[in-house]
């Protein structure tokens, strides 16, 4: 039986969304994990990605599948393929457990709504991050931009800037990766002291409410200053890296609006947003200085 899944990047709202802050996510519908999964003839089961084996602690996530669908295990074995980039924060464990799940969930004739698999996915993608928020899987989910509160995930309606069809985001990946349980470990001081942890959060918050009514009106110059703000908070919480500031200081000098990180920090993906009126100009920029193979432009 064969499924896919999209990947994802945070607009605004990582590691405050542990914490009960707002945040809003897009997918990536153009990046894509596809598998075939068939029952198997072994004892034992069985993942290959790109025709090589996931690790062992990793085929766990078949089990905890058959448990959350509340049926007896079988032996399975998967086949497939991603576009997505590995441990760069665009969702690759939150797609592998939803894609699982759906491909499971054909076999058994079982029918998942957004919601119902956004709960089942999250539970699975535990293996890889521990207590995750569950906003990755909620956009891998449901495939479309949402505001994600405490569990709570709400589509946004999506309305292009002035005189366009669409908005334009850029992925450009740094080459370096970190650990998600690390840097989760690094940023918790920044939310949780004492004196400043509370405002913080409500401040990560009120940015999402920004870029939420931001995307809802059409609003680039609201949105871009949201993401620079958040980029700022990001830095001091100590997730962005010497090689990604350096980044970030390129992307910048070239024009485009707004950048920062994606994700859990200290490596993976920046994302930009780019001038609704200069889209073609700064991705040939940004493909002259990073490389065509590390600039990925999403539309939404």
């Amino acid at each position: 039986m064969t499924a896919d899944s999209c990947g994802k990047a945070i607009i605004v709202g990582e590691h405050a969304v542990i914490y009960g802050a707002e945040a809003v996510a897009m997918p990536l519908k153009n990046l894509r994990m596809k598998i075939k999964l068939q029952t198997s003839k072994q004892a034992r089961n069985l993942i290959l990605l790109g025709q090589k084996p996931l690790p062992e602690h990793v085929l766990g996530i078949i089990q905890d599948a058959f448990k959350v669908l509340a049926v007896e295990p079988f032996p399975v074995q998967i086949e497939g393929s991603s576009k997505l980039l590995v441990g760069s924060g665009l969702g690759s464990s939150a797609a592998l457990s939803t894609v699982i799940l759906k491909s499971l969930a054909k076999i058994l004739e079982i029918d998942l709504k957004p919601q119902r698999l956004a709960e089942f996915a999250r539970i699975l993608e535990s293996r890889f991050h521990g207590n995750s928020s569950g906003l990755d899987t909620s956009v891998v989910a449901y495939e479309q931009v949402i505001q994600f509160k405490n569990g709570i995930s709400q589509p946004i309606s999506i309305k292009p800037p002035k005189g366009f069809k669409s908005w334009t985001f850029v992925l450009i990946d740094s080459q370096t990766r970190s650990s998600t349980f690390a840097m989760v470990n690094q940023a918790a001081p920044f939310f949780t002291c004492k004196k400043a942890g509370k405002a913080r959060i409500e401040q990560f918050s009120q940015l999402a409410k920004q870029v939420k009514t931001g995307l809802q009106e059409g609003n680039d110059l609201s949105v871009s200053s949201a993401l620079n703000i958040a980029s700022i908070y990001l830095a001091e919480a100590g997730l962005v890296s010497s090689l990604m500031k350096d980044m970030m200081s390129k992307i910048t000098k070239m024009g485009v609006p707004a950048c920062k990180l994606t994700g859990a920090g200290g490596g993976g993906c920046l994302l930009a947003l780019l001038s609704p009126n200069s889209v073609p100009q700064q991705l040939e920029k940004l493909e002259a200085c990073f490389g065509k193979s590390r600039v990925f432009s999403i539309e939404i």
